[in-house]
């Protein structure tokens, strides 16, 4: 029997692989010597790398209408800013204006990070929809767990506290 992906482990490997992409294309700027003004530093340490590590906290931590909403709304920020400057404003980062050496994993850093961005905003919408809709199935509180860790999925909370402590075996569990 094929075991369900929850929705967390989608969401953490995606701000894994978000913050290694993010990484080679911060070296990148680096390496062909496209600059970064203060202020779009400020943004980058803040809303593209920060927030999203700051959702996946709040979402290991059950807040997850919290966590949700943060991890969306920083992925749609990023991918706008990313977006932007990198293939409508003449600036320099403008991929058009990038050349020489590591000029193409810029170009190819930067369409990495515009798609992972754009699947982490349809992620963070996806997670905040479960939440809403109880797409795991059952209870609310049962779709929730779903969201927290997978040894509690399927089971409500009162299932578990119920059980706790005695012998029970499988076929006693409520799937539902």
């Amino acid at each position: 029997m094929a075991r369900a992906v929850s929705p967390n482990s989608i969401i953490y490997s995606l701000v894994l692989v978000h913050a290694v992409v993010s990484g080679f294309h911060g070296w990148s700027h680096f390496y062909t010597g496209v600059p970064i003004t203060l202020a779009q530093n400020i943004f980058i340490a803040t809303v593209i790398v920060s927030m999203p590590l700051l959702a996946v906290g709040l979402l290991t931590r059950r807040r997850m209408n919290a966590g949700c909403a943060m991890l969306s709304l920083s992925m749609l920020g990023s991918f706008i800013f990313g977006v932007m400057f990198h293939f409508i404003l003449d600036t320099p980062d403008l991929y058009s204006n990038v050349y020489g050496h590591g000029s193409q994993m810029f170009f190819i850093s930067a369409i990495l990070l515009a798609a992972l961005e754009l699947i982490g905003f349809a992620g963070g919408l996806y997670c905040w929809q479960c939440l809403k809709t109880r797409c795991s199935g059952g209870t609310s509180a049962n779709s929730r767990a779903s969201l927290v860790s997978p040894s509690t999925w399927r089971y409500s909370w009162r299932d578990t506290k119920r059980l706790r402590g005695r012998r029970v075996s499988p076929s006693q569990y409520k799937i539902s």
